[in-house]
């Protein structure tokens, strides 16, 4: 049973990092916009980032690197929206 919640975890993060690379190379953003809208404000990638990242931790250790990269970045993305002046202005969303 261990290796078929294993196996489901990874399918799940295989898909959020589907969505993370066409959200990157902007395939189908009009779709994208409508369907996941949340990553294209800064706190819902940054969410969805961790969540990820999170998942991946479940995965076994082949994943850890994955979750640390992902996290890394969960972390850069935490900081960017803390400190740019236009969020803490009110600017941006």
């Amino acid at each position: 049973q261990a290796m078929a919640s294993t196996a489901l975890v990874s399918v799940y993060v295989l898909g959020f990092s589907g969505l993370l690379l066409c959200y990157e190379l902007r395939l189908g953003a009009e779709r994208l916009y409508e369907e996941c809208g949340f990553l294209f404000t800064m706190g819902g990638r940054c969410a969805f980032l961790l969540l990820t990242a999170n998942l991946a931790w479940a995965c076994g250790p082949w994943w850890l690197v994955a979750a640390l990269v992902t996290n890394g970045n969960a972390a850069l993305h935490a900081y960017l929206l803390i400190s740019h002046p236009a969020y803490t202005s009110g600017g941006l969303k």
